[in-house]
């Protein structure tokens, strides 16, 4: 009854100063908006219940701003009489309820929750990055070098940048000056939308190049800014780009914002259609608690795997409809299983993706998986079969796109590390001391020196000279060259970092064989 009271008075007092904002945004004043909450609930829940927009508006505007600000006062005030106290952590539930009945819909900006509102073309004031002293240093700094001195990937962000920047700068000086009136008028003059359409599409062009480059906080800066400019909340568009955000504050280890906006994301689409997008966040879901495991390893608890397996399961049912996505999800629910030693289960998993996948690097990729879990389970002969034809499969790659890819290079590394591994199991010692060596060759030529891919075959060449070759000086320099990578990549306690324990301790073996 409570709730239906103040929902009564709120749905009144609501609509009306909507009204009085929304006859003023015709006027084509600047917004800027400010929070307006129920008193200690935002605190404990940041859940806000009542937004206004003040409005920096002419002198003729000034009373239906008055209007509108003292509507919002009035109701909260007229809340506190109906609870009878004022709104505390108690009536979470209660108000929870009010903004459900009202329907009020947000969207989130770089602070928090704004109103969502209609879309809106944004200005030219509003675009991100469109002045060299926006940028961070990491991408100016791209900007202020040689094009030989950069990578691809630094190239492209330099030229989308460039592109971007210096198209502001060739605007006409009347709009540069500030005049809005002209900019804003609706005959036509400044620039048009299919102008700021372009702009749009040449900041899409740089948010791919900060993607590239794995600059996560920048690409976040431009989703934010298409996500209030684009698209309107309660669409399909809409919670995709709040998905994606997500995404990159993941990217960024900030796990509180990422789990936040995927679960506004899933809860936007499951209340739609829209299954595979329902399980495209679901995936997302699992990644975060894959993460979180990743980042809490300390605790040896999988209870984060166990619900990232619940997240995936849940995906997997939803994505029939969805081959790309499906072995997305197969696979992942294969790498779970196998963190969590259960190889079988795995390997079910990724026999399952393989039956859905079409692209032929992903069934590669796969096809590895369901070897290594055939070695995990001591199915030797099996897992020597599948690596010996995706080897075949990599070295018939003509070699012009062979140069082009160190992907390519780095994978057959791979292979022949693992079948020189099976040919030492079966005693076939001689052969696998050739892979062993072509392998480490082709780590080097991919990962460079100090790749820890080639401190693995360093380890195995050593335990190989070391063992049955009993060449213990030999076995000690592979050893050595590994500890030195260990020591590279270790965190800043050596002392816990089991590469550098097992280098150690095989460098102490071969020297005391040497002594007795």
């Amino acid at each position: 009854m409570v709730i239906q009271k103040v929902w009564h008075i709120l749905q009144i007092s609501f609509q009306q100063a909507i009204r009085c904002t929304s006859s003023i945004c015709n006027h084509r004043t600047k917004m800027i908006s400010s929070r307006y909450y129920l008193p200690t609930i935002h605190a404990y829940y940041n859940v806000p219940v009542l937004r206004s927009s003040v409005l920096i508006c002419r002198h003729s505007q000034r009373q239906r701003y008055n209007f509108c600000f003292r509507r919002f006062d009035e109701t909260n005030r007229r809340i506190t009489t109906i609870l009878g106290h004022r709104p505390c952590r108690n009536d979470h539930e209660v108000l929870k309820n009010i903004i459900r009945n009202l329907n009020i819909h947000t969207r989130f900006d770089d602070d928090g929750i704004s109103d969502s509102g209609r879309t809106v073309m944004a200005s030219h004031s509003e675009f991100p990055f469109r002045e060299k002293s926006q940028l961070p240093p990491s991408s100016s700094s791209i900007l202020k070098q040689n094009d030989f001195e950069l990578s691809k990937n630094e190239l492209k962000l330099k030229v989308a940048l460039n592109e971007y920047i210096n198209k502001f700068k060739a605007r006409t000086p009347c709009v540069d000056n500030g005049d809005a009136d002209h900019e804003d008028s609706d005959d036509g003059g400044g620039e048009d939308d299919d102008t700021k359409q372009y702009y749009m599409y040449l900041l899409d062009e740089v948010q791919k190049a900060f993607i590239d480059l794995e600059f996560w906080k920048e690409a976040l800066t431009i989703e934010q800014f298409k996500c209030r400019t684009n698209f309107e909340s309660e669409t399909d568009e809409y919670a995709d780009s709040i998905h994606i955000q997500g995404k990159y504050y993941l990217r960024q280890n900030d796990f509180i914002n990422s789990k936040r906006l995927y679960e506004i994301a899933f809860k936007y689409f499951e209340g739609t259609s829209n299954t595979t997008q329902q399980g495209h966040v679901l995936i997302s879901l699992a990644g975060w608690y894959f993460f979180q495991n990743n980042n809490n390893n300390d605790s040896g608890d999988n209870k984060l795997l166990h619900k990232a397996l619940d997240c995936l399961k849940q995906s997997e049912s939803v994505l029939g409809s969805n081959p790309s996505l499906l072995v997305k999800c197969l696979d992942n629910q294969g790498l779970v299983h196998r963190l969590l030693g259960e190889f079988r289960l795995a390997l079910d998993n990724y026999q399952q993706a393989l039956q859905v996948a079409v692209e032929k690097e992903t069934r590669s990729a796969i096809q590895m998986h369901v070897a290594d879990m055939h070695l995990a389970l001591e199915e030797s002969d099996e897992a020597l079969l599948m690596y010996q034809d995706l080897l075949m499969e990599r070295t018939s790659i003509d070699s012009s796109e062979q140069q082009k890819s160190h992907d390519n290079i780095s994978i057959r590394g791979v292979l022949l590390h693992n079948i020189a591994s099976i040919h030492v199991v079966h005693g076939d010692y001689g052969l696998a001391l050739e892979e062993f060596q072509e392998a480490l060759q082709m780590k080097r030529i991919a990962g460079g020196e100090h790749n820890p891919e080639v401190a693995k075959t360093l380890n195995s060449l050593g335990a190989l000279y070391g063992g049955v070759f009993d060449d213990k000086i030999r076995a000690m320099e592979y050893f050595k060259q590994a500890l030195l990578i260990a020591r590279i990549h270790a965190n800043d306690d050596e002392c816990d970092d089991t590469d550098i324990k097992s280098a150690l301790q095989n460098i102490s073996r071969m020297e005391h064989d040497l002594h007795t």
